[in-house]
């Protein structure tokens, strides 16, 4: 192991990504302030900036690549960076939050109903749900892999919670 450190474009490798982690941390404020502004404050404030968003939204798919490309010819976020927002824009605020509390329901509604497995001895949707959880609540579904991926994992915890 210390032979390879010594390696001259390991330990440039290894320096410039420390050098990388180090100017993140001083340009997102630390660590508790990157974690609060990309996952509390980043998903919040889409319910709150929906004051300039029309009662029907923008339209579903305005939000995503594919509908930037058309629109507009190049791709570009043309209703919000995070997926809360892209709902609430693409829907409007009424069927957006409706929307957006179904799948945190189904995530929470997953997670009790596999906690609660544990006691029958079923630790599979346990240990599936860790994966499948911050991708229901906030995956970028959007974007056609990350859609798919989210249903057939959550199949798969559904699929793990049946009883034999």
């Amino acid at each position: 192991g210390l032979i390879i450190l010594g390696l001259s474009f390991v330990s440039i490798g290894l320096n410039v990504f420390q050098t990388r982690f180090v100017t993140a941390n001083q340009s997102e404020g630390g660590l508790q302030q990157a974690i609060y502004n990309r996952s509390i404050a980043g998903t919040f404030t889409s319910l709150f900036a929906s004051d300039r968003v029309p009662f029907w939204g923008f339209g579903l798919g305005m939000g995503t690549n594919a509908g930037s490309m058309l629109m507009v010819g190049k791709r570009t976020f043309l209703v919000g960076e995070g997926e809360w927002f892209r709902v609430i824009g693409e829907m409007g605020f009424m069927l957006g939050a409706l929307f957006l509390f179904s799948r945190l329901w189904l995530a929470v509604n997953l997670s009790v109903q596999s906690f609660k497995g544990i006691a029958r001895g079923n630790y599979l949707p346990w240990l599936l749900i860790s994966a499948v959880f911050m991708i229901l609540i906030q995956g970028q579904w959007g974007q056609p892999t990350v859609l798919g991926f989210s249903v057939f994992f959550t199949g798969v915890v559904l699929a793990a919670l049946k009883n034999e």
